[in-house]
């Protein structure tokens, strides 16, 4: 575009800003800019995240004698809709029966969920199961819950899980292993969404949502990484 005469006093520099500063100081100008950059950091970030997601190595997979004694915690209230499932993947855990003992913990329910239980001790007299009412203490019942279980519990290690999730038929053997070999007092295992494929991206970001809402509230302790050895339904 032609420049008009310079005028008398002035620059070249001075004309360029008269003419195009505005236009980039307008509201449209600088939301465009700032669109573009917010994008192009958000691939940065995908990127960045993607890359890390698939250097997570594979976790090696060492078989122990089964030694370590469990104590299986569970509260739970109106669960109702989900206990037929953790039932099931608790009947078929593969682990010496008389080296663990499952705890349910009723939180005051007010649906069929502990019939349920009742039902599952009856229909599985091979398994050491307790059923106990939650003593609230406190204005966090599930801690609570927690804490009734290990007062009425029989053995060395504690483990905890959620009624609406289910385990694997290692479970325990995964916990053994990884106490044999670290010699740790404490090992918090990850929990996985039961739709997870390690192969797919948008799948992989979805579970790690998943982990940092549960870490931001609080749920989970890093102390020693143990193995994906719980799958976790999530509840939408």
């Amino acid at each position: 575009m032609d420049l008009p005469p310079t005028p008398k006093g002035t620059t070249k520099l001075s004309i360029y800003k008269e003419l195009f500063l505005p236009l980039s100081r307008t509201y449209g100008t600088r939301m465009i800019f700032f669109s573009i950059l917010i994008t192009a950091l958000y691939c940065l970030l995908i990127g960045a995240l993607y890359i890390g997601w698939r250097r997570i190595p594979e976790v090696e997979k060492i078989y122990s004698e089964p030694e370590k004694r469990f104590s299986v915690i569970i509260p739970y209230r109106n669960e109702a809709q989900n206990l037929p499932g953790l039932f099931l993947s608790l009947s078929k855990i593969v682990y010496p029966e008389e080296l663990f003992e499952i705890i349910l913990i009723d939180d005051e329910s007010g649906d069929d969920s502990e019939p349920l239980c009742i039902s599952f001790k009856e229909d599985h007299p091979h398994l050491r199961v307790k059923l106990l009412n939650n003593l609230r203490k406190t204005n966090s019942p599930k801690k609570d819950a927690i804490n009734e279980g290990i007062k009425y519990s029989q053995y060395e290690y504690i483990i905890t899980t959620d009624a609406d999730c289910v385990v694997g038929e290692l479970w325990l053997n995964h916990f053994n292993n990884s106490l044999v070999k670290s010699g740790a007092s404490f090992i918090a295992g990850l929990s996985r969404l039961s739709s997870f494929k390690r192969d797919e991206i948008f799948s992989g970001f979805s579970e790690n949502g998943f982990y940092e809402s549960a870490g931001s509230g609080g749920r989970r302790i890093w102390v020693e990484f143990a193995i994906y050895v719980q799958w976790c339904k999530p509840m939408l």
